[in-house]
């Protein structure tokens, strides 16, 4: 992603002054009610459905696997 050289961000009841240092605990808490909107519904190719859904999750929640996994099957359960 390209890093911004000027202006503000309002997302969520947050606002980001994009040439300020950045408060991590807004971030973090930011990350947990964004998401990501995709214009099309790739999966990656070299991972798994449940890997491709457990990813996010971990890396940006800090889920245990456990965690990501019986999530990950919860949205699935919903999809059948």
């Amino acid at each position: 992603m390209e890093v911004p050289q000027s202006g503000t961000l309002a997302i969520a009841n947050h606002q980001f002054d994009l040439t300020a240092k950045t408060d991590s605990k807004a971030v973090s808490l930011l990350r947990r009610e964004v998401g990501m909107v995709f214009q099309q519904y790739h999966l990656w190719p070299h991972l798994t459905v449940m890997q491709n859904l457990i990813e996010a999750p971990m890396k940006v929640l800090g889920l245990s696997k456990e965690e990501a996994v019986a999530r990950a099957k919860g949205h699935l359960h919903v999809c059948v």
